[in-house]
């Protein structure tokens, strides 16, 4: 034993110690190399009294453990009382730590821990809160994750649903732009089939929630000309611009080269959203990207 003070006595040492695991809050108890008590602060009598009153009437640990079980759980069937009783007594003489329930409905965690002369102390740490909030974490998760199910779901039909007319959509533009058009008109059906396009890329996204969730999305770079797929968009947003009364522009530096590998479908995508945006937050004027 470490004395911490040259004032103290062994025995005034040891009593001062007795007493601070005697409040201590979590269970201590002192074995005798048969299991007798020789020492049980106040936590560790409330929460295994009929263990204790059963070493007391001269059981071993063992039975005494079986006693404990009986009585916390009076219809468990004896074949279930001894095994669970065994696996109390199994875990602990191999000093791992096991969760015990108390009479209060408490759990306590206690491990045995060899001292000298075969004897043993237990020490208890009450978990109780510690397992309320992980069964909240579960079931949070639970819901979470069904959820994150009904939200793919819904998203998936959704999805397929939309995909269906917007087929039919681009099919007859398709067969519009095969057929004898102006110039103007073949632009404005060019249109249609770019903005088709970006749609069903966007639909394709949100059948690959995987991408969604973890914030990648596929590149398909071409060789294309910058300056068409901001011409065709900003015909696009022309009309909205001009439902409030703005004008629109754009320009692309002319250091830019005009043939540029790039992704058409996310460039329109982002260039829509750059639009959209210039659009509305101009209230009068000219919105310029």
């Amino acid at each position: 034993m470490t004395r911490r003070s040259t004032d103290l006595s062994v025995a005034e040492l040891n009593a001062i110690i007795a007493e601070g695991a005697a409040e201590w809050p979590d269970g201590v108890t002192i074995h005798e190399a048969d299991y007798k008590v020789l020492f049980a602060n106040s936590r560790s009598e409330k929460d295994f009294a009929a263990t204790f009153e059963a070493l007391d009437r001269g059981q071993n640990f063992r039975d005494a453990t079986r006693t404990a079980v009986r009585s916390m759980f009076p219809d468990l069937s004896e074949e279930d009382c001894l095994a669970t009783a065994d696996r109390i007594s199994d875990t602990l003489d191999r000093g791992e730590a096991i969760e015990l329930l108390t009479p209060e409905g408490r759990v306590m965690q206690v491990m045995f821990r060899p001292l000298e002369g075969g004897r043993k102390v237990a020490v208890g740490a009450d978990v109780t809160e510690l397992r309320q909030h992980e069964k909240e974490l579960k079931a949070a998760r639970k819901a979470a994750e069904a959820a994150s199910k009904a939200k793919s779901t819904f998203l998936a039909n959704i999805s397929h649903e939309i995909r269906t007319p917007l087929n039919a959509m681009l099919g007859m533009a398709q067969i519009l732009g095969s057929a004898r058009l102006e110039e103007e008109q073949r632009e404005q059906v060019a249109a249609i089939l770019d903005s088709g396009q970006v749609l069903m890329a966007m639909l394709n996204d949100l059948l690959d929630l995987s991408k969604i969730e973890a914030g990648r999305f596929e590149i398909a770079p071409v060789e294309k000309d910058i300056n068409v797929v901001i011409h065709r968009m900003m015909r696009i947003w022309t009309p909205r611009a001009q439902e409030k009364g703005i004008s629109l522009a754009s320009s692309v530096d002319e250091n830019v080269p005009l043939r540029l590998m790039f992704d058409p479908i996310r460039i329109r995508q982002c260039v829509s959203n750059l639009l959209s945006n210039a659009i509305k937050f101009t209230e009068i004027g000219r919105a310029h990207v």
